[in-house]
């Protein structure tokens, strides 16, 4: 039993880094291609920008990776499935939230 116990931690490790590193990597696309369409004055802004983006990229990654791990599907589409969601997921809440402040502002 403690073996199984093992494997179970260590497979959960091994997954869910991956899902992190999937992430990361999701949100780092998403900023390089959002920043040219954003005008960022000052280094709080771009350090603020680079935070949301890759932040908002990984949660919608890994809402979607455990959306599909709960209908059953296999680890690996899932985390396809998540990975594509989170790089096109996040641009959509971005339009989103930047429409609402700018709606706010005026």
């Amino acid at each position: 039993m403690s073996d199984f116990n093992t494997y179970l931690k260590s497979n959960f490790v091994i997954t869910y880094g991956f899902i992190i590193l999937l992430g990361c990597f999701v949100g780092a696309l998403f900023v390089m291609r959002a920043v040219e369409k954003t005008e960022i004055n000052t280094k709080s802004k771009k350090i603020s920008f680079v935070a949301y983006g890759v932040g908002s990229s990984m949660l919608i990654t890994w809402i979607i990776f455990e959306i599909c791990l709960y209908f059953s599907l296999p680890p690996s589409l899932s985390a396809a499935l998540g990975g594509g969601a989170g790089f096109l997921g996040a641009e959509v809440i971005a339009r989103f939230i930047l429409f609402y402040f700018k709606k706010k502002m005026q």
